[in-house]
């Protein structure tokens, strides 16, 4: 996986889409402009993709967890199977996150 690591968090994509960081504004009241990083990924090449990011809050000395989709639905809105690993406190465990249609996403987290 790629991603970026701020001090408190990581932003992961999936394998084949890196993350560019460029500049960019946000607007914290209206007609204030203020400089802030955008944080942009593009696919190449596919005539449809889909795009799956994991927000991880960890220290900037932590390993990096690795994510994979194990499937997706050809609507990955409607059913799906994402294992992250390297999670928890001493990052020695796995996480597995499933969702189906209109149900709420089940959450199993083992020991490496």
């Amino acid at each position: 996986n790629s991603g970026i690591r701020t001090p408190e968090l990581m932003l992961l994509f999936g394998l084949g889409h890196e993350p560019i960081v460029s500049q960019g504004w946000v607007s914290p009241l209206y007609g204030i402009k203020e400089v802030a990083p955008v944080v942009s990924v593009v696919s190449h090449g596919q005539a449809r993709t889909d795009f799956f990011t994991l927000i991880v809050p960890r220290k900037l000395e932590a390993p990096l967890p690795r994510f994979t989709v194990k499937s997706a639905d050809l609507d990955p809105l409607n059913t799906g199977f994402v294992v992250v690993e390297q999670t928890g406190e001493n990052c020695e465990q796995v996480d597995e996150i499933r969702w189906t249609n209109g149900a709420q996403p089940s959450w199993r987290r083992t020991s490496l």
